[in-house]
């Protein structure tokens, strides 16, 4: 009895002393390493060398023209742990927050380059913040790669955002929120390229949201990314959504990959003051198989117009898909591949309503598909197709106008103008519809 005795309180003494023991080694792994080096011109290079917990960093321009590193505590090179450190100048900075849902923000803080590497479990939540708020802030590039768990990060301009190069690489995310946006009086200029960049067998829900804001209609554009745009966010369901003016040039590739997703390239909206959405390189669209919805569109209430100064291909893979033009210009050709569709009782959709076609239009379809042009009752839009039109359509139909238009909503111009069809197609015309002699014999060989 005394032998049990003995044992059962050493036991008790063992379980007295463990939560002593892991508090311990928690505190010890508490505070963020931090390595400066030397830097040209004064400056330094700074890494932050993250814990496996919930790490804080949030870097600020100060009034003293210091950078303040404030949020948990930090060894800088060894030293002792401090709240605060405070730097004159950065060169390269980067961020290996290591475990743990992670946070950063930098704000009015210049740098050279800006690496972020977080993420090794599936159920954090990272999240990081660049923005200028009362103070211009230069990037030459940053460099974002999330590889696990949720992603979330935002490029801000309350004041001038000048940057070189973003790339944001997501490898095995459970989802991703990347947010880009100027606001009023506010102007982000991104001098070569915008990428996303998913892994080619992620299933991740990714969002892409790029908007700015106006003070005025004369305002300049606020929103520049001068050297291309490339979203390729894999398989899973993606959404990508602009609002406001901006101008993208160079080549602007999107790619959501398998799944339901939704392209919404927009201008207006609820913003008071927006502007032109204008894209002045080539710009493809694709989308993958599933039930896709790819929208071009400006505010009913406004001027603004969705522009493309080249050619433009919109892709949506196969299953039942649909595709709204509205308001919207192609200065150059246009082609529209709607996929397969097996259905035999819903089609792939293509609504096209206030648009002008300066180039060659080219609607195809392997299956069956419905494609509507200016039929909305009471509209006083008109769509103007400059050159061919071809609808390829497997099955379906085409519906020309609406049967209550009291004047052309349709207008087929250019000596070089024809629709063609192929013999599965119904074409069916109702309203007004302005063509010349030989455009008109080719539009009554097609209609029912």
């Amino acid at each position: 009895m005394f032998g049990f005795l003995s044992l059962r309180a050493r036991n008790r003494r063992r379980q007295a002393v463990r939560p002593v023991e892991v508090l311990e080694s928690r505190e010890l792994l508490s505070a963020i390493n931090v390595i400066s080096t030397p830097g040209p011109a004064g400056s330094v290079n700074v890494s932050f060398l993250g814990t496996e917990g919930n790490d804080r960093i949030t870097m600020v321009m100060g009034d003293d023209m210091k950078v303040h590193v404030t949020g948990g505590s930090f060894t800088l090179n060894g030293g002792a742990e401090q709240t605060e450190l405070k730097f004159d100048r950065l060169n390269n900075v980067t961020l290996s927050l290591a475990g743990g849902s992670d946070s950063g923000r930098i704000e009015n803080v210049s740098m050279r380059n800006l690496v972020i590497t977080d993420g090794t479990t599936a159920t954090e939540t990272n999240q990081y913040t660049v923005e200028s708020s009362t103070k211009d802030v230069q990037i030459k590039r940053i460099d974002a790669t999330f590889n696990l768990g949720i992603a979330e990060f935002s490029l801000n301009a309350s004041k001038s955002v000048a940057v070189e190069n973003v790339d944001i690489r997501l490898r095995n995310t459970t989802s991703s929120k990347i947010i880009v946006q100027a606001f009023e009086g506010a102007s982000l200029n991104i001098a070569r390229q915008f990428s996303v960049d998913s892994a080619p067998r992620s299933q991740s829900a990714d969002s892409v949201l790029i908007q700015a804001f106006r003070n005025s209609a004369t305002d300049p554009v606020r929103l520049k990314f001068a050297g291309g745009l490339r979203l390729n966010l894999g398989a899973g369901n993606d959404v990508i959504q602009t609002a406001g003016a901006a101008e993208v040039s160079g080549l602007t590739v999107i790619d959501t990959g398998k799944g339901d997703d939704q392209v919404n390239l927009a201008v207006g909206g609820n913003l008071p003051v927006s502007g032109d959405l204008v894209f002045l390189g080539a710009t493809s669209i694709s989308t993958g198989e599933g039930l896709d919805f790819v929208s071009i569109s400006s505010a009913e209430i406004n001027n603004d117009r969705v522009r493309f100064n080249a050619p433009v291909l919109i892709s949506t893979g196969d299953q039942n898909d649909q595709v709204n033009l509205y308001k919207c210009v192609f200065s150059s050709a246009l082609v529209v591949d709607l996929g397969r569709n097996e259905s035999s009782t819903t089609a792939d959709l293509i609504f096209v309503r206030h648009v002008q076609f300066d180039g060659l239009s080219f609607f195809r379809s392997t299956g069956r598909a419905e494609a509507n042009i200016e039929t909305v009752v009471n509209s006083t839009s008109t769509t103007r197709f400059g050159k061919a039109v071809v609808f390829a359509l497997a099955s379906g139909g085409v519906v020309v106008g609406n049967s209550e238009a009291t004047s052309v909503r349709v207008i087929f111009d250019g000596s070089q103008t024809y629709m063609g069809t192929r013999s599965k197609i119904s074409v069916k015309y109702a309203g007004a519809i302005q063509a010349n002699l030989q455009k008109r014999r080719l539009f009554n060989a097609a209609l029912e």
